[in-house]
């Protein structure tokens, strides 16, 4: 029951993600310092956040090859036609 209890207010503490942020690179400090800082954020990240960004990166994936399906799919059915 207590363990329970923890996993809860752990779960209503942490924020949903929206986005993963490895964007976030200031241009006053070194190429190093930013690595490492970049470092440093990815492995004190909870599991979860990995998780819902790593099913946000494989979601946007599918969703192009789709458009790019759909793309090749309509602009060519000119060479099906003839066969």
């Amino acid at each position: 029951m207590e363990a329970e209890k923890g996993q809860k207010e752990c779960a209503v503490a942490t924020p949903p993600v929206t986005s993963c942020g490895w964007n976030k690179s200031s241009k006053e400090v070194s190429f190093m310092s930013n690595l490492k800082e970049q470092f440093h954020d990815f492995v004190n990240t909870p599991m979860a956040h990995h998780k819902v960004c790593f099913k946000n990166t494989i979601d946007g994936m599918v969703e192009n090859i789709r458009k790019e399906v759909h793309g090749l799919k309509g602009g060519d059915n000119s060479s099906e036609e003839g066969h």
